[in-house]
């Protein structure tokens, strides 16, 4: 799996060169190339995922797993979901228009953002953190349908602050792009 992160726009030949030659060594001896991507949902959208040739990508690629999550996450954003349905889907449908989609894999992520909604900052807990932390603090647990992911939301006691987790829901084994 190769998982190389932050490719700049100028790179972005470089790195679909090292595919090409990649794809050139290993294949004859029957090796497969998997790699991850960024979330963009255009040829340039967004702007800081330009390194990556999305077709080109496809092209040398055997699987490509597609990052589709980190859409709200500290200290860069405010609370949100972690991987909002409507942003998961126009990620992958505009994915699965440059590459094959027998080779599309969303990454699906398996945590969640502990929120403090008046501050703006947030910690990673895993689902199963999520649920325990849910419990102790005797939180609802409810589903959002516009972002479909389950959010609690809690008072906490002394200084009235609303915290929100919000995590991915248990996305069905296929999605229509």
């Amino acid at each position: 799996m190769l998982d190389i992160e932050r490719l700049k726009p100028q790179d972005r030949a470089l790195y679909t060169q090292f595919l090409r030659e990649l794809h050139a060594k290993l294949h004859p001896s029957g090796m497969e190339i998997a790699v991850s991507v960024p979330p963009k949902q255009g040829p340039n959208t967004p702007v800081h995922a330009g390194g990556y040739d999305y077709a080109a990508i496809g092209k040398y690629a055997d699987c490509v797993f597609v990052m589709a999550y980190d859409w709200h996450i500290p200290p860069f954003t405010g609370p949100g979901p972690v991987a909002p349905h409507a942003q998961v889907k126009a990620t992958m449908s505009y994915a699965s228009t440059v590459i094959s989609p027998k080779k599309l894999y969303p990454g699906i992520p398996m945590y969640g953002y502990d929120w403090n909604v008046s501050t703006g900052k947030g910690r990673a807990l895993s689902q199963q953190k999520a649920l325990e932390q849910a419990i102790d603090r005797r939180a609802t647990i409810r589903f959002d349908p516009h972002s479909r992911t389950h959010i609690t939301v809690t008072q906490q006691t002394g200084n009235g602050t609303k915290c929100g987790l919000r995590t991915p829901a248990a996305w069905p084994p296929s999605l229509p792009w």
